[in-house]
């Protein structure tokens, strides 16, 4: 049995087109060691900016080393 917890990012995508203020949130955690991301889709029914907009959003700025990968 491994004694050791695995973490995970879920994020929700803003309710706009402007995803600003969630990658400032995400920056602040670049340092925290994860396993998994997922960025949730249509969560409890409201409008939010598509999942894979978010994710594409999200790898852009990884691969341009903005957004460090944990």
């Amino acid at each position: 049995m491994n004694d050791n917890f695995n973490i995970t990012i879920e994020v929700v995508p803003p309710a706009g087109p402007d995803p600003e203020k969630l990658l400032t949130t995400l920056d602040s955690l670049k340092n925290l060691k994860s396993e998994g991301f997922s960025v949730a889709s249509n969560p409890v029914a409201k409008p939010n900016m598509s999942a894979l907009a978010m994710c594409s959003i999200c790898l852009i700025l990884q691969n341009h080393s903005l957004m460090d990968p944990a």
